[in-house]
């Protein structure tokens, strides 16, 4: 996939994002996405596996470790502002693809697509700027407090918004250092892959971030169960917060929860 994004108007097939690679699931499967607007089969997903999911958080830890993104800010502050300008210039096309995925009006997706570049121009000055401290401990004592990253985060996604929601759970987790596997509503999945596309030309190292597909209660099910993550990040409705949060409490995983609250 280039940085220069077209709307692709022919049966198309989205396939993992691992290692800055577009590659098929282990089980070659695919389903189909359908347009909401006519129910027109749009598109092929890849059908990820939990040996997908397995495979892929190995590519992100490995990635982790090599150091260079997260102990280098300058790295991902060049790379995050990259991003975002290749963002703006790619908004027509985003704007287009998100309204035909989600059935939302293009004046909705315009006016809110068109803020994103400024999450990661924001969160790349945060990384730039950010300083450690040194708080008084006591007489022959030296205390300094240091930021680091968890490692890899999982980012769970839903249908309404996806580019929006997920830029706000991804811009803050790359700014700080950190590895990404992103699981996005298999109803929603096309944006998010241009989205990878667009990262893989922002100088972002590869395995950093990266994107499975398949179905909620297999793939999404796997990686909130995965104990090699850091930390997940859901944004979905109350029984997947309640799977998830038990999930990643067996693992004493952080879990950083937004799904709808629950009604007596």
């Amino acid at each position: 996939m280039s940085s220069k994004l077209t709307v692709r108007t022919e049966l198309q097939r989205c396939e993992q994002f691992v290692g800055g690679q577009f590659v098929p699931s282990v089980s070659g499967e695919y389903f189909p996405l359908f347009n909401p607007e006519n129910g027109q089969l749009v598109a092929e997903i890849a059908n990820s596996t939990p040996r997908d999911v397995e495979n892929t958080v190995q590519v992100a830890k490995r990635a982790f470790k090599e150091a260079r993104w997260r102990a280098h800010r300058e790295v991902r502050v060049q790379a995050l502002r990259t991003l975002a300008s290749k963002l703006r210039q790619s908004l027509p096309v985003l704007v287009e693809a998100e309204s035909r995925v989600t059935g939302r009006p293009i004046r909705e997706m315009r006016a809110q697509l068109g803020r994103l570049p400024e999450w990661y121009d924001y969160f790349a000055s945060i990384a730039e700027t950010l300083e450690d401290t040194v708080p008084p401990f006591g007489s022959g004592y030296l205390n300094y407090t240091r930021r680091e990253p968890v490692g890899v985060v999982g980012l769970l996604t839903p249908w309404n918004h996806p580019l929006l929601i997920l830029t706000k759970k991804l811009a803050p987790a790359l700014a700080a250092g950190n590895a990404v596997v992103i699981k996005p509503s298999e109803l929603a999945p096309i944006t998010i892959n241009m989205l990878a596309g667009l990262i893989r030309d922002s100088g972002v190292p590869e395995g950093i971030v990266n994107v499975v597909h398949g179905l909620g209660s297999v793939a999404g099910k796997a990686l909130a169960e995965n104990p090699l993550l850091g930390k997940i990040d859901l944004t979905g409705g109350t029984p997947t917060g309640r799977a998830v949060a038990a999930a990643a409490g067996h693992n004493l995983i952080k879990v950083q929860p937004n799904w709808a609250a629950r009604h007596p």
